[in-house]
């Protein structure tokens, strides 16, 4: 009986409860939890990549960019996995890899230009479309708007997107525009008097 005791004992000590996990190598299956959110609000600001975000200095293209963020979301359901047990001979904890994902992607990205100027040789008229003058995507990895609409990937909750001129207009030029984020739900977010002084 006392060894039957003490077989379990040192099964216990060896059988550890490990949670889906972020890392390989912690004694766990890799996998993670599914998050679907409803996107509320959006937030867009300038931000520079160097300096202090002040929007009276005039800044290369490489390091001006409006950074679009999902504000408030709201969770729709989440998907966990079960646990699962393995025989290791340590207890190194694992955190769980969270894919929050929103239940919507970007259908149209719109910017229309809100003050007339000369840029690039030609004459910037209020109401113009100028979307194909932009490159957008995700933290850096940014692309032609047409482009990046192709992926139809779903709006990550936490990520910075970021909204960067393509190419330099060769002399200081403040630039003022709307940005209209079209859902596939229907449902536009709209940034007007958005600012960028680049050169």
């Amino acid at each position: 009986m006392k060894k039957l005791s003490l077989l379990a004992l040192l099964a216990s000590m060896f059988l550890i409860q490990c949670r889906p996990c972020r890392w390989s190598g912690c004694g766990c299956d890799f996998q993670g939890i599914n998050e679907l959110y409803v996107i509320e609000q959006m937030k867009a600001e300038f931000h520079a990549l160097f300096g202090t975000n002040d929007t009276t200095q005039f800044y290369p293209i490489s390091q001006a960019t409006i950074v679009i963020t999902v504000s408030k979301a709201s969770l729709l359901a989440q998907n966990t996995p079960k646990a699962q047990w393995s025989f290791i001979p340590t207890a190194q904890a694992c955190d769980p890899a969270v894919d929050q994902k929103a239940t919507t992607y970007f259908s149209d990205i719109i910017i229309i230009n809100q003050k007339k100027d000369t840029v690039f040789g030609q004459i910037w008229n209020i109401g113009d479309t100028i979307t194909s003058h932009f490159n957008f995507g995700l933290n850096y990895s940014l692309k032609p708007i047409a482009d990046f609409l192709k992926t139809h990937d779903s709006i990550d909750r936490y990520a910075q997107y970021k909204l960067r001129l393509k190419n330099s207009p060769q002399q200081n030029k403040r630039l003022k525009f709307t940005v209209d984020l079209v859902m596939t739900d229907r449902k536009i977010f709209s940034f007007p008097n958005l600012e960028m002084r680049v050169y």
